[in-house]
């Protein structure tokens, strides 16, 4: 789902749109609180050294660090494929 800023700042989202954003995008702590398989470390690490691109997972909102889920079940998958266990 693409949101334009016209949507999101004059109330043009419906509320199916709204639960929709909210519960996809999550706080990085709280995504590894749910998913233990990804570490908080090897995350931030990646993050900073923006492997294969992981900033593309991650939406900045005041100072708070959110990752689109959606986005980053494709980052893993795409990984997978064309990765074979390297950096």
């Amino acid at each position: 789902m693409v949101l334009s800023k016209q949507t999101l700042f004059k109330g043009g989202m419906n509320e199916m749109s709204r639960a929709q954003l909210v519960s996809r995008l999550v706080p990085l702590d709280d995504f590894c609180r749910e998913n233990p398989q990804f570490r908080m470390g090897t995350l931030r690490r990646f993050i900073f050294q923006n492997r294969r691109n992981i900033r593309h997972c991650l939406v900045r909102f005041g100072r708070r660090l959110l990752l689109d889920v959606d986005a980053f079940e494709r980052w893993v998958l795409e990984g997978r494929e064309t990765d074979h266990g390297e950096d």
